[in-house]
This record gives structure tokens, C-alpha cells and sequence, in this order.
């Protein structure tokens, strides 16, 4: 990776944070976290990320509400749900809100970063 790309975590529990700041950092990955909706919106808006990781279970909304809300302004960030919220439903939602991927916790963290990976190359146009 010639530059280090970086990942927004959104999630308000700061151990949920780490861990993804742990599993992408050791794969080269910056992580920004923030732990409420409007924190995670307002960085989604005024910087570029690689890719948008959040909880389904938020603080003043669900993952649902925030990704319809992202995919306002951002329509090719890909967006995946880590969270413990195992619904099918829930995962439906979630990818018809504009998602690309939903991982349920606990998970295999080599298939967690694989997932988000290949979404963030899939991306890449150079």
C-alpha cells in the first residue's frame, strides 16, 4: 500500500473502537473513531475515507439511519456494519440503506478485514 489509507469507525463503545483501530492498524490502515452519529456525519462529510465502519446500535440513531444519511452526499464509501445485531432483518436494512457488507459479532477478525479489504480495492480506480 503506497499510502496509508484511512477507515472511520462510528461505534459508542470506545472497546469496539480499539479493536477495530487494532485489526486495521496491524493491516496498515489509519482509523479515525468517534463515538456518536453526528461526530462520525461530520467527518464523513469533510474528509475522504477509505471505508465506514459502524455499529447497528448507535447512540441518538441506528447504523440504518446513519448510513441513509451518508449516502446523501457519499455514494461510493463503502459502508460495513460490525455489530452484534444478528436479525437477518437487520442485515437487510442495513444493505438496502446503502451498505456493502454486514459482519456480526464476535467475528473471525481475518474475515472482518478481508471483507473491508476487498471493498476498499474494489474501489480504488487507479
Amino acid at each position: 500500500m503506497p499510502s496509508k489509507k484511512t477507515i472511520l469507525c462510528i461505534d459508542k463503545d470506545k472497546d469496539n473502537c480499539e479493536l477495530v483501530t487494532f485489526v486495521f492498524q496491524n493491516a496498515g490502515f489509519e482509523v479515525v473513531s468517534c463515538h456518536t452519529p453526528e461526530e462520525g456525519m461530520r467527518y464523513a462529510r469533510t474528509q475522504k475515507f477509505a471505508a465506514i465502519i459502524t455499529d447497528f446500535h448507535l447512540a441518538e440513531m441506528t447504523g440504518i439511519d446513519l448510513s441513509r444519511a451518508i449516502r446523501t452526499f457519499d455514494a461510493v464509501t463503502p459502508i460495513i456494519f460490525f455489530s452484534g445485531e444478528a436479525r437477518p432483518e437487520r442485515k437487510q436494512e442495513a444493505l438496502e440503506a446503502g451498505a456493502q457488507a454486514y459482519i456480526t459479532k464476535p467475528s473471525d477478525f481475518e474475515k472482518f478485514e478481508q471483507v473491508v479489504v476487498e471493498l476498499i480495492n474494489n474501489g480504488v480506480k487507479e
